[in-house]
């Protein structure tokens, strides 16, 4: 089994939240008035990678999804908009020098009071690592804990079930100052040993 750490992803809340209804031009026959949220948020990126907003409620929903529209937009802080996006964060990623950075996104609805709810809403600002984080991987609880015999390849019977503990982030790999409340690490684990088994979805 190979697991790699790929991606950083902080969790930022609002700083600002503005509801309005919109102007007669987007009002629905015969009287369906439309409202639109704008949330506001500030991140920081620490070194020049690629990053890709993550709306979690409201992701990987297009025309099944009960709000009417979702957009974000990303601006430098010269605000000079760097990108923009929607429902599917794995389709868009923009490329962003070290800074700081405002994203707002933008979510419709004709129930005002729905749109209130999200005035908090968090978002997921996932940031591709500079560098993999590669974890080791065990066969047992007490050679992960002493740092034993790694497993590298294990062959298995069909149906042959056996656990793997895998060991936590090395302190040198990612900088604890940089991390909040909520920031988890995220990637892969392949467990095929040949490279066309490692591609199967």
């Amino acid at each position: 089994p190979n697991a790699q750490l790929k991606y950083s992803e902080p969790i930022v809340r609002p700083t600002e939240s503005k509801l309005s209804p919109l102007t007669s031009r987007d009002v629905i026959p015969p009287a369906r008035q439309i409202y639109q949220l704008i949330n506001t948020y500030s991140f920081h990126v620490a070194k020049a990678t690629e990053v890709s907003p993550i709306v979690s409620l409201l992701c990987d929903m297009l025309y099944e999804s009960e709000f009417e529209a979702q957009m974000w937009m990303i601006y430098n802080s010269c605000k000079q908009l760097m990108g923009v996006g929607d429902a599917y964060p794995s389709k868009y990623s923009v490329k962003l020098e070290k800074g700081d950075y405002t994203l707002r996104l933008n979510i419709r609805h004709e129930n005002k009071s729905l749109l209130e709810k999200l005035q908090e809403l968090p978002v997921i600002i996932q940031q591709r690592l500079p560098q993999p984080i590669t974890l080791d991987v065990y066969c047992s609880q007490p050679q992960a804990l002493t740092g034993g015999k790694k497993i590298s390849s294990l062959p298995l019977q069909s149906g042959t079930l056996i656990p793997l503990y895998f060991t936590s982030v090395p302190a040198d790999k990612i900088g604890r100052s940089n991390l909040t409340i909520g920031h988890t690490l995220t990637g892969t684990v392949t467990f095929a040993k040949d490279e066309l088994g490692r591609k199967v979805d």
